[in-house]
Protein backbone atom coordinates (compact mmCIF):
# COMPACT_ATOMS: atom_id res chain seq x y z
CA UNK A 1 0.00 0.00 0.00
CA UNK A 2 1.31 3.85 -0.89
CA UNK A 3 0.82 6.43 1.70
CA UNK A 4 -0.01 9.87 -0.08
CA UNK A 5 -0.11 12.69 2.74
CA UNK A 6 -3.60 14.36 2.22
CA UNK A 7 -5.21 11.14 0.66
CA UNK A 8 -4.21 8.07 3.17
CA UNK A 9 -7.57 7.81 5.66
CA UNK A 10 -5.33 7.64 9.23
CA UNK A 11 -6.84 5.73 12.10
CA UNK A 12 -5.11 6.26 15.35
CA UNK A 13 -5.29 4.36 18.64
CA UNK A 14 -3.80 6.08 21.75
CA UNK A 15 -3.77 4.88 25.31
CA UNK A 16 -3.84 6.31 28.73
CA UNK A 17 -4.33 5.37 32.11
CA UNK A 18 -4.36 8.22 35.05
CA UNK A 19 -2.77 10.57 32.96
CA UNK A 20 -5.51 13.11 31.86
CA UNK A 21 -3.66 16.64 31.31
CA UNK A 22 -0.87 14.32 28.92
CA UNK A 23 -3.90 13.00 27.47
CA UNK A 24 -5.35 16.35 26.78
CA UNK A 25 -1.96 17.71 25.35
CA UNK A 26 -0.87 14.62 23.13
CA UNK A 27 -4.91 15.12 21.28
CA UNK A 28 -4.26 18.21 21.29
CA UNK A 29 -0.76 17.31 19.30
CA UNK A 30 -2.57 15.12 16.83
CA UNK A 31 -4.57 18.00 15.27
CA UNK A 32 -1.26 18.65 13.57
CA UNK A 33 -0.74 15.38 11.50
CA UNK A 34 -1.27 16.21 8.03
CA UNK A 35 -3.50 13.90 7.09
CA UNK A 36 -7.31 14.13 6.54
CA UNK A 37 -9.94 13.70 8.95
CA UNK A 38 -7.90 10.76 11.29
CA UNK A 39 -10.27 8.40 13.47
CA UNK A 40 -8.84 8.36 16.90
CA UNK A 41 -9.62 6.12 19.76
CA UNK A 42 -8.67 7.08 22.98
CA UNK A 43 -8.78 3.48 24.81
CA UNK A 44 -8.48 4.76 28.76
CA UNK A 45 -7.04 1.38 30.66
CA UNK A 46 -9.14 2.34 33.95
CA UNK A 47 -8.26 5.38 34.99
CA UNK A 48 -10.26 7.19 38.22
CA UNK A 49 -8.97 10.65 37.35
CA UNK A 50 -11.63 11.61 35.13
CA UNK A 51 -9.61 11.48 31.92
CA UNK A 52 -12.54 10.22 29.82
CA UNK A 53 -15.13 13.32 31.00
CA UNK A 54 -12.19 15.80 30.00
CA UNK A 55 -11.54 14.20 26.75
CA UNK A 56 -15.52 13.99 25.69
CA UNK A 57 -15.89 17.71 26.59
CA UNK A 58 -12.51 18.98 24.74
CA UNK A 59 -12.16 16.23 21.97
CA UNK A 60 -15.50 15.35 21.38
CA UNK A 61 -13.90 14.13 18.00
CA UNK A 62 -12.67 11.49 19.59
CA UNK A 63 -14.11 7.56 20.49
CA UNK A 64 -13.65 7.20 23.73
CA UNK A 65 -12.98 2.96 25.03
CA UNK A 66 -13.35 3.03 28.20
CA UNK A 67 -12.39 0.10 30.03
CA UNK A 68 -13.13 -0.68 33.65
CA UNK A 69 -9.94 -2.67 34.56
CA UNK A 70 -6.66 -2.04 33.44
CA UNK A 71 -5.68 -4.28 30.91
CA UNK A 72 -2.47 -3.63 29.89
CA UNK A 73 -0.33 -1.91 26.63
CA UNK A 74 -0.93 -4.68 24.13
CA UNK A 75 -4.51 -5.70 24.88
CA UNK A 76 -5.73 -1.97 25.08
CA UNK A 77 -3.88 -1.45 21.80
CA UNK A 78 -5.82 -4.49 20.30
CA UNK A 79 -8.84 -3.16 21.61
CA UNK A 80 -8.76 0.02 19.65
CA UNK A 81 -7.50 -1.83 16.54
CA UNK A 82 -10.54 -3.57 16.92
CA UNK A 83 -12.27 -0.84 16.42
CA UNK A 84 -10.73 0.74 13.73
CA UNK A 85 -10.68 -2.50 11.86
CA UNK A 86 -13.98 -2.56 11.41
CA UNK A 87 -13.80 0.75 9.56
CA UNK A 88 -13.50 0.19 6.01
CA UNK A 89 -12.47 3.56 4.68
CA UNK A 90 -9.10 3.38 7.50
CA UNK A 91 -6.32 2.74 5.52
CA UNK A 92 -3.58 2.33 8.51
CA UNK A 93 -3.65 2.51 12.39
CA UNK A 94 -1.15 4.45 14.18
CA UNK A 95 -0.50 3.67 17.60
CA UNK A 96 1.03 6.53 19.78
CA UNK A 97 1.63 7.18 22.97
CA UNK A 98 -0.22 10.32 25.13
CA UNK A 99 2.97 11.97 25.27
CA UNK A 100 3.15 12.34 21.45
CA UNK A 101 4.25 15.99 19.91
CA UNK A 102 3.78 16.60 16.09
CA UNK A 103 5.32 19.79 14.93
CA UNK A 104 3.34 21.21 12.86
CA UNK A 105 3.85 21.68 9.31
Amino acid sequence: MKLEAGKTRVGVVMLTWNQRQMTLEGLASLRELNVPQPRVVLVDNGSTDETVEAVAREFPEVHCLRLLLNQGFCAANNRGAEILLKDPAIDCILFVNNDIEIDPP
